[in-house]
């Protein structure tokens, strides 16, 4: 069971940076990262920024798990950084 963890843990944390690494050449230099009601963009950030937050999630998330076996709680906060990554790169890229 630890070995099949760790891949998944390591396995997430790569497709994040692989999630960022396009959207560092994909996205334009402001990230919209939250959308209002009325369908205007609410909060926004710089790009580098918005990029690094799904890979500083799953590797909080692997982290954890190493250090004090988070179990499923280091699984579930990896994939919603996965979810993020992906989020953000859907939300941005038609901007």
């Amino acid at each position: 069971m630890k070995k099949s963890m760790d891949a998944v843990l390591a396995g997430s944390l790569i497709l994040c940076i692989v999630l960022a690494i396009l959207g560092y050449f994909l996205l334009p230099d402001t990230l919209v990262m939250q959308i209002t009601a009325s369908g205007a963009a609410g909060t926004t950030m710089p790009k580098l920024l918005g990029i690094l937050i799904s890979p500083a999630f799953s590797a909080f998330a692997l982290f954890w798990y190493k250090k004090d076996r988070g179990g499923r709680s280091a699984v579930i906060v990896s994939a919603v950084a996965v979810l993020i990554g992906i989020l953000t790169l859907a939300f941005n890229l038609g901007r």
